[in-house]
């Protein structure tokens, strides 16, 4: 949710005035992107429900996105996954909008995979190492005095890593 949260404020922020969230798969983390972006996209826009795609298959996406981008209803496209960001990028290939110019674009999605994409795509960074290391620490913290049990939460803030997909 913060993730997203902090990602939509800075697509409103940046100027963007009409984002879209996109996603393909049906989970709970998607149900809580939809929240944080439902937070953040009430303050700047007049939210529709079009404005979110959640659970779509790649020709429901196709149709929505169509919908969308021919009423001109859209400038930035925010995934939640990487299949859902290939998606995206073919669709807007086909009806022939350019990335940025017409619509920018950031996604989850692996690093070098988005660098290496003709237009580099903007992605979130969740910072996976960092994750796997201070899960690492506190096992071996754990390991060393079992007796020791304490619930934390542990924030590791998401960052936007910016590319061509991205240009502001």
């Amino acid at each position: 949710t913060d993730s997203i949260k902090r990602i939509t404020t800075k697509v409103f922020t940046d100027g963007y005035k009409s984002a879209v969230l996109v996603s393909s798969t049906s989970n709970v983390n998607n149900e809580l992107k939809k929240i944080g972006f439902n937070k953040v996209s009430e303050k700047n826009i007049n939210i529709e429900s079009e404005k979110i795609i959640l659970n779509s298959s790649s020709k429901n996406i196709k149709k929505k996105l169509l919908k969308l981008v021919d009423s001109n209803d859209v400038d930035c496209i925010i995934t939640t996954e990487e299949g859902t960001t290939f998606t995206v990028l073919k669709v807007l290939k086909q009806i022939n909008k350019r990335i940025p110019e017409d619509i920018a674009l950031v996604g989850y999605m692996s690093e070098h995979i988005a660098e290496s994409l003709d237009v580099s795509v903007s992605t979130i960074n969740q910072h996976r190492k960092t994750m796997g290391v201070k899960a690492m620490q506190l096992a071996l913290e754990h390991l060393k005095n079992p007796q020791l049990i304490t619930n934390q939460n542990i924030i590791i803030e998401s960052t936007l890593i910016k590319r061509q997909s991205y240009p502001i």
